[in-house]
């Protein structure tokens, strides 16, 4: 083969693997649990999780609060986040359904927000 040939073949295979990567991605839905239930066990794994929003601050543009719903858990948008997802007005007790990402920071386990709903 000429290696223009193989060039234009690596592209084309490129391309699939990150067309199917996102598909993959954006198909694939998040596991529900409850916040007593995440644990390291999920640790990178996408979830949904409901509950009460508690203790929200915010720092240069990111949200930081603790969902509620039994026990609780640390929960992170980030500005980006926080901007493509207009939650400025989020409010202690409010009731959210959360989709995101089972991290671990500093040895907390915590929630990385990709998508937030407030239900109430």
């Amino acid at each position: 083969m000429k290696d223009e040939s193989l060039v234009k073949l690596s592209i084309l295979t490129s391309i699939i693997g990150i067309s199917g990567l996102l598909v993959f991605l954006f198909v694939s839905k998040p596991l529900q649990v409850r916040v007593q239930d995440i644990d390291e066990t999920l640790l990178g794994k996408r979830v949904e999780v409901s509950g009460k929003v508690e203790d929200l601050f915010s720092k240069n543009g990111h949200i930081f609060f603790y969902l509620r719903n039994v026990s609780k858990i640390k929960v992170v948008a980030f500005r980006s986040t926080v901007k493509r997802l207009g939650l400025e007005d989020l409010r202690d007790g409010d009731s959210v359904k959360v989709i995101g990402t089972v991290e671990r920071y500093r040895g907390e386990i915590e929630i990385i927000t990709k998508d937030l709903r407030i239900l109430s």
